[in-house]
């Protein structure tokens, strides 16, 4: 999982792109900010977007999204009743704070080797949210650098993606 470069990121602004797709700008501690798209238009009003604390996968190649470039992802949960819900850092944890597998040696991996190895793809299967909303992979807490849990605010026994 730490082959993921996983921060945490800060919505500074968002716009409504399409009937399913916000455009977002996210502070992730980088000189500049990320801009990012996400599906998450039937999940969130878009009231509820503007200064929220979220997970961002850093190291994903640009796609594009309905003509939107978008630099990296999002990390939600999603439960079985179809609920989805971003997955929050720790309450005190800085912006571009690094998010990693708890007890998990590694360092990320480049923007192209990640998407050479198929990093997330082959990682996301094991991404999963606990009965108590902890986010982990593998069995391992999801946590940052002082140990300190990433938490989905409602869904459990979910995955995450």
């Amino acid at each position: 999982i730490n082959s993921l470069d996983l921060r945490v990121g800060l919505i500074t602004n968002v716009e409504k792109f399409t009937e399913k797709l916000y455009t977002e700008d996210i502070d992730c501690g980088e000189a500049e900010p990320r801009k990012l798209a996400s599906g998450l238009v039937p999940h969130y009003r878009l009231e509820e977007m503007p200064t929220r604390r979220l997970i961002v996968v850093c190291n994903l190649k640009p796609r594009n999204l309905a003509g939107f470039k978008s630099f990296g992802m999002v990390l939600c949960a999603a439960g079985a009743d179809g609920k989805v819900e971003f997955v929050n850092p720790p309450p005190d944890a800085k912006v571009g704070d690094r998010i990693s597998g708890e007890g998990i040696e590694g360092m990320p991996l480049s923007a192209s080797q990640c998407d050479k190895q198929k990093a997330f793809e082959n990682l996301a299967p094991l991404l999963k949210v606990g009965d108590s909303g902890v986010a982990m992979w593998d069995g391992k807490r999801l946590v940052d650098s002082e140990g300190r849990e990433c938490l989905a605010p409602t869904v459990r026994n979910g995955f995450i993606s």
